[in-house]
């Protein structure tokens, strides 16, 4: 029986993606998959080799469109386990990761918040970047009331998180075919749908931060829609599935103001930051949202 899978997105990254392959150990009930997302040709050929060294299965991205949602999608529906963990190519399990989850394997949870560490690639140099992860943790652990519970339950980054697999599925949770921020949908949906969530204080993942991570070369306009359009989206789902008092709490009942101001705040002051302006609050007055409640 296979208790955890894996799924680890793969581009061009051999190198690091070695680093965390060897931080998972081989067992039996734990099944590992990298998808790899049309790399090189020398990229793909050396993930391959990882992927026969670690007897874990490697699968490619078919699909028409190439993102980290995608292949992650790939790699949920293709999965066994239990349970699933997300990880990234540049980012490893810490020590004895696996005693810990365990722990919840014969719970009735749908999805366990863990905390973790970050670091400056190539340095021994401490990262913030998984600071407001460990915080909400903390803070839920010392008073576990709504407003403490809507903020771990809306924490977007899928690692550190343990899912039970036929929740995700029942429920048709997937990551959006999108290059930027694909992972905020599907971590509301989670949030808002699960209904038996826990929290362990433990440390099982590290991630690295560096300057041209996908998290940081967010440039142009293009971009900027791109990222807005999937931050109204969350906004729409959670606001048609909690009422407006726990928005409040989450200080979110300006949101709608937010995004319609948002070009103008981020540089895009000429007629192309009017249009998306436009654009937002028709949005959101299609889905009979206030600009603030």
């Amino acid at each position: 029986m296979i208790n955890l899978s894996i799924i680890i997105p793969h581009y061009n990254d051999s190198k690091r993606l070695g680093r965390m392959l060897s931080s998972i150990p081989k067992q039996e009930d734990i099944e590992v998959i990298v998808i790899d997302d049309n790399s090189s040709d020398d990229e793909k050929e050396s993930a391959l080799y990882l992927a026969k060294k670690y007897n874990i299965k490697f699968m490619e991205n078919t699909e028409n469109f190439h993102s980290p949602g995608t292949v992650r999608n790939i790699g949920i529906k293709n999965s066994k386990g239990n349970w699933l963990l997300f990880g990234d190519s540049d980012d490893y399990f810490l020590d004895n990761f696996y005693n810990v989850i365990e722990r919840f394997f014969l719970t009735n949870n749908d999805i366990v918040y863990f905390k973790g560490n970050s670091f400056i690639e190539g340095t021994n140099i401490e990262s913030d970047r998984n600071d407001y992860v460990n915080d909400r943790i903390d803070k839920f652990y010392d008073n576990r009331n709504r407003r403490n519970e809507l903020y771990l339950r809306t924490i977007d980054v899928p690692w550190q998180k343990l899912y039970k697999r036929s929740f995700l599925m029942n429920n048709n949770i997937l990551f959006s075919n999108i290059r930027y921020d694909d992972d905020i949908e599907f971590g509301i949906k989670a949030g808002v749908l699960a209904k038996e969530i826990d929290i362990c204080l433990d440390k099982i993942y590290s991630v690295s931060s560096s300057d041209n991570s996908i998290s940081k070369v967010r440039k142009g306009i293009k971009v900027f829609d791109e990222r807005k359009q999937a931050q109204i989206r969350r906004f729409i789902y959670a606001y048609n599935h909690w009422n407006k008092q726990d928005l409040r709490l989450l200080k979110w009942n300006r949101y709608g103001l937010r995004f319609v101001l948002s070009p103008y705040k981020n540089g895009f002051v000429g007629i192309d930051g009017l249009k998306l302006s436009w654009k937002y609050y028709k949005q959101l007055k299609t889905a009979k949202i206030p600009l603030l409640f």
